[in-house]
């Protein structure tokens, strides 16, 4: 794994700055985009009910996928929630406290992330406590990026921050 960008950050962090991440989320399956119109990905089949597969450790996940308890999807997308996890560790393990804002720009309908307001709430905040109960993560400030309409907010046990984007057309 290159981490040229936990690097940087540690260094910009050790010099007084401040770390800062914004996740747009290439699809976990299908092709690598995360605009909604140019991929296949299907986050219905993604979303589980079944158990509390937030705090689930990836045996258990490849345990039930096995056993088909849960779609490929969803397990595609715990796995790169772990992955993103496991790089901000070593961010959280030096000391970093990050502004993270992931699944940012809501209810645009341009990303796949927004489907719709149950959906995007449901993703924020399995990720949510999949990073904190699952992954220890305590060292992120979760940034909820508003626009008009604040239907997709997670609340207020998920977000520590809320901005909005302005575009100037």
């Amino acid at each position: 794994v290159d981490n040229t960008d936990i690097a940087l950050a540690k260094k910009w962090a050790e010099s007084g700055g401040i770390v800062s991440y914004t996740w747009y989320w290439y699809a976990p399956v299908g092709k690598a985009t995360f605009y909604i119109d140019e991929c296949d990905f299907d986050i219905d089949s993604a979303i589980s009910d079944k158990e509390d597969i937030a705090i689930l450790n990836s045996e258990s996940l490849s345990i039930m996928l096995s056993e088909e308890k849960i779609s490929e999807e969803c397990y595609a997308l715990l796995s790169d929630m772990d992955s993103v996890a496991r790089q901000l560790a070593l961010l959280k393990d030096s000391g970093v406290t990050v502004l993270f804002r992931p699944l940012p720009t809501d209810s645009s309908g341009w990303y796949w992330w927004e489907k719709d307001s149950e959906t995007y709430k449901w993703l924020w905040q399995t990720m949510f406590r999949r990073f904190d109960e699952l992954h220890g993560l305590s060292n992120l400030i979760w940034i909820y990026t508003a626009d008009i309409d604040p239907v997709m907010y997670p609340g207020d046990d998920y977000v520590d921050i809320i901005g909005c984007d302005v575009y100037d057309n």
